[in-house]
């Protein structure tokens, strides 16, 4: 088979795919396929469309004629090949793509560069929780991020070894390992939930209403990801006792939390498996008929050959669907969502999402929802395109059926990274960002973080360092122009504690620096990013409106927020269905003009960060505008 380029078919458009995007289960879409001829050609095609299902029920396949309609206009004969197909009554990816036979007999197929099209099908009966689309987290690894003095690290009642601890908040990370590269001693610096409290004016002025926290969870190391005892907020952090006021502070501040979860493995050095008897519970490493025993996988009995996280002894992996685990997690009376549920937490991030079988976290969401009366939020940590994700050989269900609120958005941040270091070109990024949110289900884009970066990343500042080899100048230019995507974008802006002052790191553990108060790099970038934040939380439409791209050159990409019939992407009808959000970036390091076209004639914009700018639409309702790094204007409303 060869492509027909005369034919034309592209799902972004709504002249081609009605309706856009993902839908739910029971809704029907016309596909338009597309040629234009001279009035004088008779040729013609026999087209048909090809649908595979798959999904978690079945596995069919669906061809079906298209039918053929034919205008004539200046000239010119357009032929439309259209297609009303309702099969989509259960949750899955359904992919298709059109066959086309010419008069001669030749046999062309129209799809997606070698691949067919992906339409998601996600169950009808999931409640979106809209409201988080309108968050700004605030990202804290919580050994680094402020110490109060109030918790004495050597006293707190800490049961493991005791850790090697920086005098020198200032210092720079490093771990101690013997011959074979195993750390040999966690280091800490001593960040504790106090601090946290004590910075809560901080974080909100930068715009953040959440603080997603790494572990907080008692364990050996200084990330948590060993969980040793989930009952229990680690004493070196202050305990309970600092979570508690933690909480108050919180709620008292409208600032909401989410913990990180850790449930696809534990520390070996914890109270359920107890290898080093740290605990004087009975533990499933040397006790047969542990109660903890039928969570794991053990080769030989106590022979120290059990499954592992990544071959990590350190973390030996759960059976997550083990009925007494999930019990004790997640549906037992006082598992342990239903315990930080009931503190007052907003929700969690899953570790390793790919990790945790689907119906374990469908099992979580549903418990999260019950909690909150489906105001929870359940974020997984994907690196991929979420949609599509084949983990184990298996088809994830994240964003089909009630799973996932959102997910960490790496592709994202890959994407406007290689844009901004002149890898991608904007045509790259517009044809990578309108996948992804063809792909991906409304509510589950705009509930997904869109990252500054990660405790498990490079810092971002270090990203364009690095790509721009050490020039500080266009590092700043493109710190900037990541932050305007970031906060004008669909999804949850995230900051990584830091990436505002741009800090710098390496990959793990030099991403893990502590919070450098009273030295910071660049405290123009963080006044910066608390005018980005207050911009997010004044202006709804950058929260729950449409996306259109206004611009796509080489060195500039460009999007506008709007309004569609007076309603959001939620369909919601809107107070100021007017308000409008143009956001255009360059990557040049020189003022570039550039005209947006087909906006409304006669119309003024100005900036949305500062009064320096007004500009106003011609009469055609186009708009000259000089970008340097980036420009971002709002239509200014009577």
């Amino acid at each position: 088979m060869t492509r027909n380029q005369a034919l034309y078919f592209n799902p972004n458009t709504i002249r081609c795919k009605n309706p856009l995007g993902a839908i739910p289960t029971g809704s029907s879409v016309v596909l338009n396929l597309y040629s234009i001829l001279p009035v004088e050609s008779e040729e013609r095609y026999n087209v048909s469309i090809h649908i595979t299902a798959d999904t978690s029920l079945s596995e069919l396949k669906f061809v079906a004629g298209m039918k053929e309609v034919v205008t004539i206009k200046s000239g010119r004969r357009q032929t439309r090949y259209k297609a009303a197909v309702d099969m989509f009554n259960t949750p899955g990816l359904y992919f298709y793509s059109f066959l086309v036979t010419n008069e001669k007999g030749e046999t062309y197929t129209i799809d997606n560069n070698g691949q067919p099209y992906q339409l998601t099908v996600y169950d009808k009966n999931i409640k979106a929780n809209k409201d988080f689309s309108g968050a700004i987290v605030y990202q804290i690894f919580p050994d680094r991020f402020s110490r109060s003095g109030k918790v004495d690290i050597k006293n707190c009642g800490r049961i493991f070894d005791e850790p090697r601890i920086y005098e020198d908040w200032y210092e720079n990370p490093s771990y101690e390992k013997d011959g074979e590269g195993n750390i040999v001693k966690w280091d800490m610096y001593g960040g504790d939930l106090y601090g946290v409290i004590e910075k809560l004016d901080y974080i909100k002025s930068l715009g953040a209403n959440t603080v997603y926290f790494n572990p907080v969870f008692e364990a050996a190391s200084n990330h948590r990801y060993d969980t040793g005892n989930y009952e229990k907020i680690d004493p070196v952090l202050g305990g309970d006792e600092a979570f508690d006021e933690l909480m108050q502070k919180c709620r008292e501040n409208g600032i909401g939390v989410i913990l990180d979860g850790v449930f696809s493995h534990t520390g070996c050095n914890s109270r359920y498996f107890n290898k080093y008897n740290t605990y004087p519970d009975y533990g499933a490493y040397y006790h047969f008929d542990s109660k903890y025993r039928s969570w794991y996988n053990f080769k030989q009995f106590n022979d120290d050959v059990y499954d592992c996280w990544w071959g990590c002894k350190d973390l030996p992996n759960v059976n997550e669907l083990d009925p007494s685990y999930v019990d004790y997690i997640i549906t037992g009376e006082n598992s342990i969502i239903k315990k930080w549920m009931a503190k007052g937490i907003n929700g969690f991030r899953l570790d390793v999402a790919d990790e945790l079988p689907d119906e374990f976290i469908a099992k979580f969401k549903k418990t999260v929802d019950e909690a909150s009366d489906n105001k929870g939020i359940v974020i997984g940590e994907v690196w991929e395109d979420a949609s599509n994700k084949i983990s184990y050989d298996k088809r994830r269900r994240y964003f089909t059926s009630n799973e996932l609120s959102g997910v960490t958005n790496y592709p994202f941040r890959n994407i406007m990274i290689d844009f901004l270091t002149g890898v991608k070109s904007s045509n790259d990024v517009l044809k990578n960002l309108l996948c992804m949110l063809d792909n991906y289900p409304v509510h589950n884009m705009y509930s997904s973080f869109i990252m500054t970066g990660s405790h498990d990343v490079k810092r971002l500042f270090s990203e364009f360092k690095e790509a721009f080899d050490g020039d500080y100048q266009k590092s700043v230019s493109a710190h900037k122009a990541y932050g305007a995507l970031m906060f004008t974008f669909p999804g949850v802006p995230t900051i990584y504690y830091g990436d505002e002052i741009c800090m710098e790191g390496e990959e793990d553990p030099d991403n893990r620096r502590p919070y450098p108060w009273g030295r910071e790099p660049n405290l123009e970038m963080l006044e910066l990013f608390k005018r980005f934040g207050a911009l997010r939380r004044n202006n709804k439409v950058l929260q729950n409106g449409f996306i259109e791209v206004i611009s796509s050159e080489q060195d500039v990409f460009g999007y506008r927020r709007v309004y569609s019939g007076g309603r959001d992407v939620f369909g919601d009808i809107v107070e100021n269905p007017d308000e409008e959000i143009l956001c255009v970036v360059n990557r040049s390091f020189a003022p570039v003009e550039t005209i947006i076209h087909s906006l409304e004639p006669n119309t003024e914009y100005v900036s949305a960060l500062d009064d320096t700018i007004s500009v106003k639409t011609d009469d055609d309702g186009d708009l000259s505008i000089v970008v340097t790094d980036f420009m971002i204007l709002e239509r200014a409303l009577l």
